[in-house]
């Protein structure tokens, strides 16, 4: 089984922090491998679809994505293989950067906060996504101070944005160890190798080599979620690509996700979503998605 690849992050020249831009034609995609690195990570996909994976939180997102992920945090994302004409601006900042001396100054403690929240995920809607996201990217064409200086408005602005939220509001992130994190990764991989099919706790349970009980157990507790409504969680996640992407009835897609009644798809999905999925497809193209994992 897969676990949390550690990425080493090399800025150049020790800076405290580097900027990558990928174009359309060199951006990550369809998915970037579940993952983790010392470094605070700023995101932007300017456009696409997809679905973002951070620590034990699985969403959509549609049009975009702007989102800051705390140190060692691990995380994967990815859209769609049929989205084009994208592009991703990624702002890794150092250890030295936000445990400097820095951020003890009054001015910079609503940053300093920012950080410390970052450990939970944070994304960003509304008219603040693009609006910060464009400054990121116009972050490249910045050099040395100036570019410090647009990095920190770039980050007061995260600080001042009501439209942001937090991703992993069931847990703690600082309390999962390495071990959990590769313990948790082989229950995403089964659930993603098999979520089409019947999905029994034995199964998964026997994964890390526990008992159904324990195992219902420990996932609640490392997660904040009961396996079941993650599985369910994952399973309209792929339902939502599927009515983005095809013209397939709402029944095939049912069958096709995982869920072999189609009233409780319906049921779970609108739980969910917070919308049926025939609403949800009229709309598709105005809903902002962020929805949390729910018990």
């Amino acid at each position: 089984m897969k676990k949390a690849i550690l990425e080493q992050v090399h800025p150049l020249n020790n800076e405290s922090f580097i900027v990558r831009y990928f174009p359309n034609d060199k951006a990550p995609k369809p998915r970037y491998p579940w993952h983790y690195h010392e470094e605070i990570e700023l995101l932007y996909v300017n456009r696409g679809q997809g679905e973002r994976l951070v620590g034990n939180h699985l969403s959509s997102f549609s049009n975009g994505d702007l989102a800051i992920i705390g140190s060692n945090v691990p995380h994967a994302g990815f859209t769609d293989e049929k989205t084009n004409e994208i592009a991703q601006t990624v702002i890794h900042l150092r250890k030295s950067f936000f445990d400097s001396a820095m951020l003890s100054l009054p001015e910079l403690w609503g940053v300093k906060a920012l950080f410390d929240k970052s450990l939970y995920g944070i994304s960003f809607g509304g008219e603040d996504k693009d609006r910060i996201g464009q400054k990121m990217e116009q972050l490249t064409h910045k050099t040395g101070l100036q570019q410090f200086i647009a990095l920190l408005e770039i980050l007061d602005d995260m600080v001042q944005s009501p439209y942001r939220t937090v991703l992993n509001t069931n847990i703690n992130p600082q309390k999962i160890n390495n071990f959990d994190k590769t313990r948790i990764q082989i229950v995403y991989n089964y659930i993603e190798q098999h979520f089409r099919e019947e999905v029994r706790v034995k199964d998964v349970a026997d994964q890390l080599s526990l008992s159904e009980s324990a195992f219902c157990r420990y996932f609640k507790r490392t997660t904040g979620n009961t396996f079941s409504s993650f599985l369910n969680q994952y399973r309209i996640m792929y339902a939502c690509r599927l009515i983005k992407q095809t013209d397939k009835s709402f029944r095939d897609i049912a069958f096709e996700s995982g869920f072999n009644n189609f009233s409780y798809f319906f049921r779970v999905f609108k739980k969910i979503m917070g919308t049926s999925p025939s609403e949800y497809k009229k709309n598709i193209e105005h809903i902002w998605e962020n929805s949390p994992l729910i018990d």
